[in-house]
């Protein structure tokens, strides 16, 4: 279910459908974090986050449109069972 401040206001996260966040993740508020994506522990979303894939670092980077060992990983956009 998508995540999100119940006035829309300027502070406004918003976390898409299957997003997973490792431990210690921060986000920065009014960031916006589209469905299929995965953040690393201890990273720090500082930007909006608009493609899928697997994001680590401070501030997070994307490193793989593949997410290795999951079901349902996402390879160039399109998820594979």
């Amino acid at each position: 279910s998508r995540a999100s401040s119940t006035t829309g206001g300027p502070e406004c996260t918003i976390v898409g459908e299957r997003v997973f966040m490792g431990a210690g993740t921060k986000i920065n508020a009014s960031t916006k974090i589209s469905d299929d994506v995965y953040i690393g522990a201890n990273s720090y979303v500082k930007n909006d986050i608009d493609s899928k894939g697997l994001f680590v670092g401070t501030p997070a980077q994307k490193i793989r449109n593949e997410i290795p060992g999951h079901p349902h990983r996402v390879v160039d956009g399109v998820g594979v069972v």
